[in-house]
């Protein structure tokens, strides 16, 4: 019996569920469509019935045959309240729901675990794509049991593609960003050190439980570029989780079955809630942060190394100047000289070739989004340059440096100086060191106050 004669709570029927109430006796006009509707009410008193039930005994007189949405109560299937999540979902007005104790009664938690497992098979997962009308939008006095991420991933595949990210998405970065509960320290939480990347991978993203979700692929392959973030839900963790959930069936689907799916740059808060869920974590480089002050004063015995390297380029009388366009040409060629040189460290000439898609699009594309540069020059040339951005209010991330390895000291110099002029941060960030021994070697030696861990997950 419904209130209402659009009630949501009227059964839906597949269409092979509808042929066998037919043959059971309901009227085949009962029916708005055939392939698969709700079934219509009729009138009853001041309210409606189902035309299955015997309004004299109140039994269903085609019970043997009812449909699946019958079958599943008091469990339903039901959208959460974002609608980007399917549930297995509890009509918690049934009187049968909970023990004397105010738990779920016993049958009931067990009869869960099998129904979710139950909806989520391939075959169960195919008959309720073609009927979606089976998962309803959620209602009052109903709670969400059980997360059915398989069967929403199939249900929404159409409808969540993977969107492009362009320039004009950074306020869409920005506007999940600033609903985070909490903020990574790692720069990587930013938009910056992804986009100067774009030119060498596919950049895309889409909202997965409430959340903002990057995806990268670079030669056929697709990982989270960082932990889903955002939404709006005081339990974070418990959305992370769902939304991580979502994005690793995401990367199943995009990736071949023999490569891993992963994420990156995911902070060890994350990284920890993840391992407690069963996805296993990996220590990756580490993100060095350092005390502006330190390195500006470059006191003590700690830094003898560095202030002799300043001092020594200090000779020449370098000038540090901001960037312009018109600095690009000069700078791209203080690079090409760089690459080219035999003696780079650990670069090889791969990586030299992606770095140099990176500082290109710094220059030309991503001065309008709060990168701030400086170059260098010794006797009226650029023999240097370095960018950053503000990764939070006390703290200020480099995003490159480039000097010309010939004048001894300069890249010291650079640093101090560029150090210097960013006097409303206390803190320095100079991200990871790629696993780099030589950049490692070089970062330590500034004696950073913090290595920030970083971690890749992935789903054993």
């Amino acid at each position: 019996i419904f209130t209402e004669a659009d009630s949501p709570w009227i059964p839906y029927f597949r269409n092979e569920e509808i042929q066998q109430a037919v043959a059971a006796g309901v009227a085949k006009e009962s029916f708005p469509d055939l392939s698969g509707s709700r079934i219509r009410s009729i009138p009853y008193a001041d309210v409606v019935r189902c035309p299955a039930l015997n309004p004299d005994t109140h039994e269903c007189t085609i019970y043997e045959a009812r449909p699946l949405d019958c079958r599943l109560y008091p469990f339903l299937l039901m959208w959460n309240d974002e609608k980007d999540i399917i549930y297995l979902t509890i009509h918690e007005a049934c009187p049968f729901t909970f023990s004397q104790t105010g738990g779920l009664a016993e049958a009931l938690s067990s009869r869960a675990n099998i129904l979710a497992a139950e909806m989520q098979t391939p075959e169960m997962i195919q008959s309720i794509v073609s009927h979606p009308g089976l998962v309803m939008n959620r209602l009052p006095d109903t709670r969400l049991e059980i997360a059915l991420y398989h069967l929403t991933e199939a249900v929404l595949q159409k409808k969540t593609d993977l969107i492009l990210f362009l320039p004009q998405d950074v306020e869409v970065f920005r506007e999940y960003q600033s609903s985070r509960s909490t903020l990574s320290d790692l720069s990587h939480s930013s938009f910056l050190p992804h986009l100067i990347w774009a030119d060498l991978l596919d950049y895309r993203w889409t909202r997965l439980a409430g959340m903002f979700c990057l995806f990268a692929t670079a030669h056929g392959m697709t990982h989270l570029a960082l932990p889903p973030f955002g939404g709006t839900t005081p339990a974070r963790g418990g959305v992370l989780l769902d939304a991580t959930a979502l994005a690793f069936l995401r990367l199943s689907r995009l990736n071949p079955p023999h490569i891993p799916s992963r994420m990156d740059n995911v902070d060890e808060e994350t990284a920890l809630l993840l391992q407690r869920e069963g996805y296993v974590i990996e220590l990756a480089s580490p993100e060095y942060l350092y005390q502006r002050k330190a390195i500006v004063e470059l006191s003590g015995n700690k830094f003898r190394a560095e202030r002799a390297l300043v001092n020594q380029a200090n000779r020449l009388q370098p000038k540090m100047r901001p960037f312009t366009s018109v600095d690009t040409a000069a700078c791209m060629a203080l690079y090409d000289r760089w690459a080219a040189k035999k003696d780079r460290g650990d670069f090889d000439a791969m990586m030299c070739e992606d770095a140099k898609f990176a500082h290109q699009a710094v220059m030309s594309r991503w001065m309008e989004h709060g990168v701030i540069g400086r170059v260098v020059e010794v006797d009226g040339v650029i023999m240097g340059y370095t960018f950053g951005f503000p990764l939070s209010l006390d703290t200020f991330c480099v995003l490159l440096e480039m000097t010309d390895c010939s004048v001894k000291g300069l890249s010291a110099w650079l640093f101090q100086a560029f150090c210097r002029q960013m006097c409303d941060y206390t803190f320095i960030n100079t991200m990871d060191d790629s696993g780099l021994d030589n950049l490692a070697f070089s970062k330590r030696q500034w004696h950073p106050v913090r290595m920030i861990p970083s971690f890749r997950v992935t789903r054993s």
